[in-house]
C-alpha cells in the first residue's frame, strides 16, 4: 500500500505530463493532418466581384484552328450538262415513248397512271456531283412502228461533251417477260440491277455495272438463282434449282443471306418494272423511285436551265 505522500507526488507527476502533451498539440509539432486551405478559386470561375457569368459548354469548347475549318467547294454549274441531256432526250423521245410495257398491259389507248412507263432518270450515280442520264427506249425492228425490244442507255458528261457509258439490249416483250429494278448502292456508289427473265425456266440475277474495256460499263453478275425442269418427261415434277454467289455455286441458305445483304445496301431505286419480287417491292415502297416519263424529264430539264 502506497503512502499518502507518495501518492501525492505521483499525481503531481501525472498532471505535469498531461500539461506537456497539451502544449505540444497547441504548437502544431504533432503529426496531425489538417485540411488544406484553398488559396485561389477554380480557373473556370471568374474571381471578379462584378463578373458572375458561369461559362456554358460553348464557352469552354476550343475554337477551331484555321487549318481545321473546311470551306465547302461551290456546287458545279450544271447548265451545260442539263442542256445537253435535254437535247438528247428531245432527239430520243419518240423511241423512248415506244417502250410501253414497263408496267404491264392495259386496256385502251391511254394507260392509267399506275401503268405509265417511267423510264428516264437524271441522277448522280457515282457521287462526283455530275449527274448521269439514264433511259430505256423502244427499238422497233425492220422499220416497224411498234417495238417489242428495248435497250438501256447510260450517258454522262465528261470534258465538255456527252459520253455514252452503256447502251445494250434490256427489256424484251417476249416469252415470260423481263422484270427488273435499277438501283444505286450506299457507300460504294455503284449502279446495280435485279433482273428476272424466263419462260419454262427462270433466272433471277443481281447485276453490278462495272468498268469495262474502253471506258464503258459492262454487266457483272454477283448472284443468281436458276430454276427449271429436270431431265426426262417428268422434269417439271423434279425441278432443278441452282444458286450462285460471286461466281461460285452455293446453298440456298447462303444465297438468301447474300441477297439480303445486297438489298440492305440499296440507297435509291431509280427505275423498276411490273411484277418484281415482294422483297424488292418493300424496298421500293420505302425509298420511292426517281424515274420520270419522257415528257416529265424534258419539263424538269427545261426548268433547270431556265428555258
Amino acid at each position: 500500500m502506497k503512502k499518502p505522500a507518495v501518492r501525492l507526488i505521483s499525481m503531481l507527476i501525472a498532471v505535469a505530463i498531461l500539461l506537456a502533451g497539451c502544449s505540444r498539440n497547441m504548437s502544431g509539432s504533432l503529426d496531425i493532418a489538417l485540411p488544406e486551405r484553398r488559396t485561389s478559386l477554380p480557373s473556370a470561375v471568374s474571381t471578379s466581384s462584378t463578373d458572375t457569368h458561369v461559362p456554358s459548354k460553348a464557352d469552354t469548347t476550343p475554337s477551331p484552328t484555321a487549318a481545321s475549318v473546311i470551306t465547302p467547294s461551290p456546287a458545279p454549274d450544271l447548265t451545260d450538262v442539263y442542256r445537253a441531256y435535254l437535247e438528247q432526250l428531245r432527239s430520243q423521245q419518240s423511241q423512248i415513248d415506244l417502250y410501253t410495257w414497263q408496267k404491264g398491259y392495259y386496256e385502251g389507248k391511254t394507260p392509267p397512271e399506275e401503268k405509265l412507263t417511267r423510264s428516264v432518270v437524271v441522277c448522280d450515280v457515282w457521287g462526283d456531283e455530275i449527274p448521269e442520264l439514264i433511259y430505256v427506249r423502244g427499238d422497233p425492228q425492220d422499220g416497224a412502228s411498234a417495238a417489242f425490244m428495248s435497250s438501256l442507255h447510260i450517258l454522262t458528261w465528261e470534258n465538255g461533251e456527252l459520253r455514252r457509258l452503256f447502251g445494250e439490249n434490256w427489256d424484251n416483250e417476249v416469252a415470260g417477260g423481263f422484270r427488273y429494278v435499277l438501283y444505286t448502292v450506299r457507300g460504294d456508289k455503284t449502279l446495280r440491277s435485279w433482273t428476272s427473265t424466263g419462260d419454262e425456266s427462270w433466272t433471277k440475277s443481281h447485276i453490278a455495272f462495272v468498268d469495262g474495256p474502253g471506258g464503258v460499263l459492262i454487266r457483272e453478275r454477283r448472284a443468281s438463282y436458276y430454276t427449271g425442269p429436270g431431265k426426262g418427261p417428268d422434269g417439271y415434277k423434279n425441278p432443278v434449282n441452282k444458286y450462285e454467289c460471286e461466281g461460285r455455286e452455293t446453298s440456298k441458305e447462303e444465297y438468301e443471306r447474300y441477297v439480303a445483304g445486297l438489298l440492305d445496301d440499296i440507297d435509291a431505286v431509280l427505275m423498276y418494272s411490273a411484277y418484281v419480287d415482294d422483297d424488292l417491292l418493300s424496298v421500293i415502297s420505302a425509298s420511292g423511285c426517281s424515274a420520270m416519263t419522257s415528257s416529265e424529264a424534258i419539263s424538269w430539264l427545261r426548268e433547270q436551265i431556265g428555258e
